[in-house]
């Protein structure tokens, strides 16, 4: 298993311990308050929350956490992540209402949960554990998981698919989407091919009858330095029915094993046949930045938006890749902001949302004086062309208020911006030597 939580772990707490100490129907204001909603403990509540959160249409919220990693042990006391809900307070100044969906066990449920959840149409919960199974990887190769609710009022989980770590590819980490039959689409960090163990997308195709099972179908196994590898996050789909994503090395640029690249996977003409990658855009680790940790999203031209974590020469970038006015084409990449570790966001690992306006949303994971992490806005230009202008909504401080918020964000339907905190707002998490807590659900009000 390629150990993501563990960098995003360490990367912050260098930084801490060196000598320099979509679209939505609403924008928050331009100076948010932050509330910490939830709180985790690490008490049979989970710790740790890597995942961004998803609503439904009354306004709960969803989520995962990793489990507990603390003093190098994957899970303890069969703590090896979770799956909640948040129910919005009925009246102000109450608290939400925190419920446990589901605990992993670390077995053949899988362990480790660090991607977003997703409904289907029926109200079912899906996700992704980055490890366990039955797969022979140590610690297992991951799953495909269900929850649906059951008659006691509880959730029902049910592994999907356990991937064995072979051709089928281990490790998944990104989240799912569904296409309009039905089945579910994915990405796994390595394996694939023998000889390169570069990561797959996969696709996981329905039972006819219920209850059946799922059938794994891999759609493209990685397999150069030039087609990048590592997909550290899931895929999305065109209107056509093509399938976009990021791999987080390969391609080329300045970077020890290439900068990363943006690709897209369009499907066969006739069924059975063989879907086809293309690179869109190949990092150069220069103003671009490089290693993308996050995915895509479309705006509503079909402009794509995402995130950089770092290049040789900065600390990530925030860029728009704009289609080609001919068939086949090349996509015009543009750097909109390069971080800097002097001010501002950098190392972002999220993606990005963006409001009618086009204003861009995002977390940094370790942006700010205090290496804390924070939540910016990227403001676009008043002419075509013009300068992209940031701004902080939100510095964490770490303690109660949170620190390190790996994941992106979304917006409620009061408008308010909502996303989570690796660590921070108390519990028992060791991480080495510092008590840095648990992780947090936050929300920014106007």
């Amino acid at each position: 298993m390629r150990p993501k939580p563990f960098l995003s772990v360490f990367l912050p707490l260098l930084a801490i311990l060196s000598p320099l100490s979509m679209f939505a129907t609403g924008a928050p204001a331009a100076k948010p308050v932050e509330q910490v909603i939830y709180a985790f403990q690490n008490n049979g509540d989970g710790a740790l929350p890597y995942a961004g959160l998803i609503a439904d249409a009354k306004g709960d919220l969803y989520g995962t956490t990793a489990g507990y990693y603390g003093n190098g042990a994957i899970c303890i006391d069969n703590n090896c992540g979770t799956a909640f809900q948040l129910k919005p307070p009925s009246r102000p100044a109450k608290s939400w209402t925190y419920t446990t969906l589901h605990v992993f066990s670390g077995g053949g449920d899988g362990q480790a949960p660090g991607s977003p959840l997703i409904f289907d149409g029926a109200g079912n919960l899906y996700g992704t554990t980055s490890s366990g199974g039955t797969g022979s990887c140590y610690l297992g190769c991951g799953t495909v998981f269900e929850l649906s609710p059951n008659a006691s009022g509880g959730w029902t989980e049910t592994v999907l698919y356990s991937f064995q770590g072979g051709t089928d590819g281990q490790n998944p980490e990104g989240a799912l989407v569904f296409d309009k039959n039905g089945a579910l689409y994915g990405t796994t960090v390595v394996g694939g091919e023998a000889t390169c163990s570069c990561g797959t997308v996969f696709q996981l195709t329905p039972p006819s009858e219920r209850g059946g099972a799922w059938t794994e179908n891999v759609l493209y196994r990685f397999n150069s330095f030039d087609s990048g590898f590592w997909p550290e996050v899931g895929v999305v789909f065109d209107r056509a029915g093509a399938l976009y994503g990021t791999t987080n090395e390969g391609g080329q640029g300045g970077c020890s094993d290439g900068c990363g690249v943006v690709f897209r996977l369009v499907p066969p003409r006739k069924q059975g046949g063989t879907w086809v990658e293309r690179v869109l855009y190949a990092f150069t680790g220069e103003s671009d930045g490089g290693a993308p940790y996050a995915g895509v999203t479309f705006d509503r031209s079909g402009n794509l938006y995402g995130t950089t974590s770092l290049g040789h020469k900065n600390a990530g970038a925030v860029y728009m890749l704009t289609p080609p006015t001919k068939k086949n084409g090349a996509w015009t990449e543009t750097t909109l902001y390069t971080c800097s570790t002097d001010s501002g966001p950098f190392f972002i690992k999220a993606g990005v949302i963006l409001d009618k306006a086009r204003n861009i949303y995002g977390t940094s994971e370790t942006g700010g004086p205090r290496y804390l992490g924070n939540v910016f806005k990227l403001k676009p230009p008043a002419k075509r062309g013009g300068t992209w202008t940031e701004s902080e909504l939100h510095r964490f401080r770490g303690g109660n208020d949170g620190r390190w918020p790996f994941a992106g964000l979304m917006f409620g339907k009061d408008g308010a911006l909502y996303g989570t905190t690796l660590n921070g707002g108390g519990g028992n998490c060791l991480q080495g030597q510092h008590d840095f807590g648990c992780g947090t659900v936050f929300k920014l009000v106007p």
